[in-house]
């Protein structure tokens, strides 16, 4: 039932945008039903309201299913929730108020709370696209970059390039507000940092980069990166890449600088972009009886900037646009920045009349009849940025003309004749530019599995233990190891439960086919063989978490799964050592040690784990030491026991050295306050 929720919750991406578009019409129907024309769409409103409505109600619910798997920035995450939940109990009290017998009292807010609920929904939606395209998504500069005007080998290839390459195939998965698999993407620190898969990058050797070895890795695997669906890298890049890391990965360098070869220079010519310059500073602002007389052709001109000097030319929805028309902006053809032909008659032969217009960065030709060979008129357009072609007759014989536009940045393709292959070829030639082409089809992806759950709580055993996972719905098969090594299709397929006899990590993951296979799920369950008569500790527990002292950390009781129940023993910025006696000499090979994380309650896990053993002569020697990594974001409470293994030794005294992270971390509330760990039952095999 769980991934049934769970599978409803993934279709959130797509469900979104059905109030978006349902709302923004009953905008546009009230306002424009407020005109004697139009009256009788007013009638209407009430009826969009409602299906707004419930489909607002539908969306908060698949929303709320979502699986979280703790890749999202939680703040973010509770704005984006709690103003969707404002909208969706808004827009439920709008339509209520919409209902023609309500009284004026209720009528008289009617058009304030319709505003307010557009804003709502806005703010939604901008938190919505943080959350998955990184922060500030929705008010971020549409810029490119930096421009690049010099030679090429001033190029600064880290800040110009390779960063531009991330942008684009990697950090929609690894951004602030998304941080798949610990990896940061989008600053230095995050880079060099790398994520709990290991190093992003090895300085001088990109075969043993983590990088380049996820993008050789067969795109039918899960480790591939980008994941399927998602824009893969082509070859320009992919060399680059590795050359920048072979080069030493350097932040600061230019290409010159790093010595780059001819053939790489090549490739970062098609980085450099042209800056536009438009000759408009000799231009006087335009007379009004000029736009007058356009105007009254039907022609509708719209201000870009204060003085009245440049202008947008929309010609969008008339079906009736003519040569005499487009020849009447003429005399002002150099002011004229923008032009609009959205569904409109145009066709080949009325668009070379456009060539006149040098000063076009703005050009919307979508849903017109054009084709490839007519956009031959804008060989010479030197200043154009934007080109939407959305839903015509180009083909893939439009790449050259596009190719060669030396300022284009955003090309609008999609339901074009444009094929996956010429996009490709296009972007190769022109890395920098956005090509908007199709949906992300990451959004309808196979879905991931959750991880199997295990049945079987208890941790600590003597003799054997029968482990156990939870039920998982029809047609999954769960796989497990029992020797620490992650399982695939190829571990053992489990059928019933089963029983171990050692201190054992069970490693287990979900699988079904038509779907994406589950993160791997591991707990260690410790055998208690010794007892353990001495415990001293380096320093006394803090008297608000102290439990049975010393002893607490052998009496074979777990604490419990909040801190505030006790059996657990607390030490605020502070290490640990616990010194054991075994009152006789016995061969060990294992340490488990059990601890508690509750980051929003300040405890952490231990930063490091070491074991020394000592014979009879208390001359201890180090046998085993564990790094366990800091949280990076917050989650629920959980336990965990760490197992140290090492080369069997003979051994009565053993020291236990448990090393706290001191102090909370950065991303914390709390940054710098100190911070805990809890520790219960050490167990020694």
């Amino acid at each position: 039932m769980t991934e049934v929720l769970h599978f409803i919750g993934r279709l959130h991406p797509l469900l979104v945008h059905l109030p978006i578009g349902i709302l923004v019409m009953a905008a546009l129907l009230d306002m424009f039903g407020r005109r004697k024309k139009f009256q009788a769409l007013g009638a209407v409103v009430p009826f969009v309201l409602l299906v707004g409505a419930i489909s607002s109600v539908l969306t908060l619910i698949s929303g709320w299913l979502i699986p979280k798997n703790g890749q999202y920035d939680e703040t973010l995450l509770n704005y984006h929730f709690w103003s969707a939940v404002a909208l969706t109990v808004g827009v439920s009290i709008l339509y209520f108020i919409s209902q023609g017998d309500k009284p004026k009292r209720a009528k008289k807010f009617y058009v304030p709370f319709f505003i307010l609920i557009m804003v709502l929904l806005t703010v939604t939606g901008h938190f919505g696209g943080s959350l998955t395209h990184g922060s500030n998504y929705l008010f971020e500069s549409s810029s490119e970059g930096i421009l690049i005007e010099e030679e090429v080998e001033d190029i600064r290839v880290f800040d110009q390039v390779i960063t531009q390459i991330l942008d684009k195939k990697c950090n929609s998965c690894h951004n602030p507000g998304k941080v798949k698999g610990d990896l940061l993407l989008t600053s230095r620190e995050g880079i060099l940092k790398g994520g709990k898969s290991g190093a992003f990058l090895m300085s001088h050797e990109s075969g043993k980069s983590l990088a380049i070895e996820r993008i050789n890795i067969p795109k039918t695997e899960k480790k591939h990166m980008p994941p399927k669906g998602k824009a893969q890298l082509n070859n320009d890049e992919e060399k680059l890449l590795k050359w920048w890391i072979n080069q030493g990965a350097d932040f600061e360098k230019t290409a010159g600088e790093l010595k780059a070869p001819e053939d790489i220079l090549t490739i970062l010519e098609k980085y450099r972009s042209v800056k536009s310059h438009l000759p408009v500073d000799h231009l006087k602002p335009v007379a009004e009886k000029k736009l007058e007389n356009l105007r009254s052709m039907g022609i509708v001109l719209n201000p870009q900037d204060e003085e009245g000097v440049l202008y947008e030319a929309v010609f969008a929805l008339d079906t009736n646009v003519t040569k005499d028309k487009l020849k009447g902006l003429k005399k002002i053809k150099e002011h004229i920045v923008k032009m609009n032909f959205l569904s409109t008659n145009l066709d080949d032969d009325l668009l070379k009349e456009i060539r006149i217009f040098k000063n076009l960065q703005k050009l919307d030709l979508q849903q017109t009849g054009i084709t490839t060979s007519g956009l031959s008129v804008l060989e010479n357009f030197k200043h154009l940025e934007s080109l939407n072609l959305y839903a015509t007759d180009v083909d893939d014989e439009v790449i050259p003309v596009l190719a060669d536009l030396p300022t284009l940045k955003n090309v609008y393709l999609w339901q074009s004749k444009m094929t996956p292959e010429g996009v490709d070829s296009l972007q190769v030639q022109k890395p920098r530019l956005n090509v908007f082409y199709s949906i992300d089809k990451s959004l309808l992806s196979d879905a991931q599995l959750k991880p199997p759950v295990f049945a079987t709580t208890q941790d600590l055993f003597k003799d054997t233990l029968s482990v156990a996972f939870e039920k998982v719905f029809k047609g999954v098969k769960v796989f497990y190891t029992l020797d620490g090594s992650d399982p695939d299709t190829n571990a053992t397929l489990y059928e019933k439960p089963f029983l171990i006899d050692q201190t054992t990590q069970v490693r287990t993951m979900a699988f079904k086919e038509g779907w994406e296979q589950s993160e791997i799920s591991k707990k260690v369950f410790a055998e208690v063989r010794l007892q353990v008569p001495v415990v001293q500790l380096s320093q006394a527990p803090s008297d608000s978490y102290k439990a049975d002292g010393a002893k607490t950390l052998t009496d074979f009781t777990r604490g419990g799964e909040r801190f505030s129940e006790g059996g657990w023993l607390g030490y605020q910025g502070q290490h640990l050592t616990v010194s054991i006696d075994l009152g006789k000499q016995e061969t060990l090979s294992s340490v488990t040690v059990g601890a508690l994380e509750d980051v929003g309650s300040y405890i952490f896990y231990p930063k490091a784990i070491e074991v020394l053993v000592a014979g009879e002569d208390m001359a201890f020697n180090k046998v085993g030491e564990k790094e366990i990594p800091t949280a990076t974001e917050p989650h629920p409470s959980e336990i965990s026991n760490f197992l140290l293994t090492f080369a069997e030794s003979e051994a009565r005294y053993v020291k236990v050295i448990i090393k706290s992270n001191l102090i909370n971390p950065s991303w914390h509330p709390a940054p710098g306050a100190k911070c805990w760990i809890f520790v219960d039952e050490i167990v020694l095999n």
